[in-house]
Formats: structure tokens, sequence, C-alpha cells
């Protein structure tokens, strides 16, 4: 808060979008980057069928197991420190009276005008019109709500938390400490491509909050041919 009072939500905005966003999205694909990597290298190890794959596919799998499980921890950090999706959630939750529908509609507008005497420029301004107010109405706690819903904002960072808490469970006594006595700790298959799937969503739904524009996938596309070395001899 400064000296005048709270902070105005377009200077919120800046720092959401410029700092929050641009982090949390590198973070989030790189999870999925590591996963397309992991999972076609694995494919290609499988079909050479070399009697001692193993013995590389054993440690290849792992290193990549401890980088994914420490990378969804992060995301659910609650250290002020930190950049995470979970903080972003109780960030948007602080200042959510101020992230009024009102604004939020009137910035994807623009200058387009759904009064305008030009009935083309009034349909294309009456289709953002109905598009903003469908994207905030995914935030409310009540259907016409006019500011982010705390009860919304509250189920999303429960989520995240229920969905990644054995992963982070498991980061914590297995990969980022050494216990002496460590718990029983196990974590599947299941929970841990889960958290990855709803870390792809949950970035998805808050770029389209923050940003306004739509992510399609938050698996990035790999440019070049990222194979090509492994097509010849590597030794």
């Amino acid at each position: 808060m400064n000296a005048t009072g709270p902070p105005e939500i377009d200077a919120l905005l800046v720092e959401w979008e410029s700092v929050w966003l641009e982090s949390l999205s590198l973070q989030v694909y790189d999870l999925h980057h590591r996963r397309q990597l992991h999972d076609e290298f694995m494919a290609m190890l499988d079909a050479q069928d070399h009697p001692d794959t193993d013995i590389f596919r054993d440690a290849f799998h792992r290193m990549y197991i401890e980088a994914q499980v420490m990378a969804i921890r992060r995301q659910a950090d609650n250290d002020s420190r930190t950049l995470s999706l979970r903080r972003l959630i109780g960030q948007l939750e602080q200042h959510r009276l101020q992230f009024t529908r009102d604004w939020y509609v009137q910035r994807w507008l623009g200058d387009r005008n759904p009064n305008s005497p030009n009935e083309r420029e009034r349909l294309e301004a009456q289709f953002h019109l109905d598009a903003a107010n469908e994207a905030f109405q995914r935030f409310t706690d009540e259907p016409g709500g006019v500011h982010l819903g705390a009860r919304r904002l509250q189920d999303d960072r429960q989520q995240l938390l229920a969905i990644t808490e054995a992963v982070v469970r498991y980061a914590n006594t297995t990969v980022a400490h050494a216990e002496r006595e460590p718990e029983n700790v196990t974590v599947t298959y299941a929970d841990f491509h889960g958290a990855v799937e709803h870390l792809g969503q949950m970035l998805r739904r808050y770029y389209l909050l923050i940003n306004q524009g739509g992510l399609m996938t938050a698996t990035p596309t790999i440019q070049g041919d990222w194979k090509g070395p492994f097509r010849k001899p590597l030794a």
C-alpha cells in the first residue's frame, strides 16, 4: 500500500502481467516442455531395443522426475519471496474489490463502441462485450457479480493445493531434503501427471483474466529438429 492509499488496479495489472504472468508462463511452459522431451526420448529408447537401455533410462527418468516435482512444488509455494500460482491467486484475492467487471470489460473493449451508428462496428463491439462478460463471469461467486469472487478464488487455491499435495510432500521428503528419518511417502504417476495438467489449466485460466488473451496450450512448440543429434552416433 502506498502513502495515498491502496494501489490502483491499473498499476497492479502492469505488475501482474509483466512480472507474475511472464514468470509463471515460463515456469509452466518448462514443465510441459520437459514432459514432451522426456516422453518422446523414452519412446526412442524403446524403439532401439538395446539390451543395456535401462542404465541410461533409469538415470534420465530419475533426473526428469526430480526436476518436475520441484517445479510443481514451486507453484504451491507461499513464501513471500516467490512468484507462484498460489501467491498470484492471493494477490488477486487481496485486491479483488478493485478488480471490477466494469473496469475489466472496458479494458477489453478499448475504443470499440457498442452504440456505434455503424452496424459493423456495433456488432463487433457487442461480440467483444459479450466475450468480456463471459470471461469475467468465470471468476465471480454469482451470476452478474461486480468484482472477483472471494469464494471462487479460494476454491481455485484449494484445488491447486489438493492436486499438488502428494507431489509436494514427495518433493519435500525425498528430493528437496535428505531426511534422517523420512516418512513413508508415495506418489502415483496419476498424481504426478494430474498436477502437471492442472497447472497448465490454471495458467490458461489466469492468463485469460489478466492478459485477456487465450492460450490454446501450455506446451510450447519446439523449434528445430531436436531429435536430429540422436540420428548420428554420439560416441
